[in-house]
């Protein structure tokens, strides 16, 4: 992302015991809809560097992980060359390759939406609860309305730039970190 980078949009997630899961995707690489890649065929990405500007902080409000269900990935997919084998896809569950991570309430899941990752059926007797807050390169916007900032209390400087309409990094949009 760098150092130039907005939020792009916020939700909430829950699960009730038995809800079924939700498909593997990935927004960037091999996995990516527009990559153009082949399953089984070697994919390059352009001019060789993985770049991503998509970035997911998941926030576990209740307990998930291998227990319970949740958040499941493949780690390391976000550096893949090669499209996720169809098998894998239809039927995740089946796969040694997808891990549910341990997420106690409280703890928190960055990655990057290049990783290939979705949500596993959830087994646990508890709700689950998660906050996602999706930030993306200062000048790209996945979606045409954008999140407000609160009317209800003062930001700081640094947090008003993460509510800012998407602009070339530096020239029109400042860094989170000067």
């Amino acid at each position: 992302l760098g150092d130039c980078f907005r939020l792009d949009r916020l939700y909430g997630m829950y699960m009730k015991a038995g809800m079924g899961r939700w498909r593997l995707h990935a927004d960037y690489g091999a996995m990516s809809p527009i990559s153009g890649s082949i399953p089984g065929k070697y994919f390059n990405f352009p001019k060789h560097e993985i770049t991503d500007g998509f970035m997911v902080v998941a926030w576990s409000l209740t307990d998930a992980g291998p227990d319970h269900g949740g958040f499941c990935c493949i780690p390391g997919s976000h550096k893949s060359n090669y499209r996720l084998p169809q098998k894998i896809f239809d039927a995740p569950e089946k796969s040694p390759l997808i891990i549910i991570p341990h997420a106690p309430a409280g703890s928190a899941i960055l990655f990057s939406e290049a990783l290939t990752h979705g949500t596993s059926a959830w087994y646990g007797k508890h709700e689950r609860r998660s906050l996602l807050y999706k930030y993306c390169v200062a000048h790209t916007a996945w979606r045409p309305n954008r999140v407000q900032p609160p009317t209800n209390t003062e930001l700081t400087p640094r947090q008003q730039i993460l509510f800012r309409e998407p602009a070339e990094p530096h020239r029109h949009f400042p860094s989170l970190f000067e």
